[in-house]
């Protein structure tokens, strides 16, 4: 059953940010969180590499630009969804999404609710939430 499972990178600057919400995405059965990452640009290398299937990522990197990562993973792999967490809703929205986000949460999501977007944007859906 470990196939049907959908696999996830998670993207963000602060380490505790990271590896709290990769371990709270691992303990929903649907998901497999494959790595983790302060937002390197190996991370459209490891997408093409492992076939990823939803990368979910934070809009403030200070390692890199994430509009042009988001651009990045959705040229290099058209199979893998990305999924923005956001503390605020702003003018990088609507950039995220022409570039190829296929949704934008907000950071104070329930757990449970970004494992169902993660779900949804893998299976094809764009998730918004209401302040985007």
């Amino acid at each position: 059953m470990t196939d049907s499972k959908v696999s996830v990178v998670v993207v963000a600057d602060e380490l505790l940010f990271r590896l709290g919400l990769a371990r709270l995405l691992s303990e929903d059965d649907r998901l497999d969180v494959v790595a983790v990452s302060h937002g390197d640009p190996d991370v459209v290398e490891l997408c093409e590499k492992t076939s990823v299937d939803v990368v979910v990522m934070d809009l403030q990197l200070s390692r890199g630009d994430s509009i042009e990562m988001i651009r990045s993973i959705a040229s290099a792999c058209p199979g893998t969804k990305t999924l923005i967490l956001t503390s605020t809703t702003d003018w990088r929205v609507r950039p995220a999404m022409i570039a190829g986000a296929a949704g934008v949460l907000l950071k104070d999501t329930s757990p449970q609710a970004i494992g169902a977007a993660v779900v949804s944007v893998h299976l094809g859906d764009q998730v918004l939430c209401t302040e985007a």
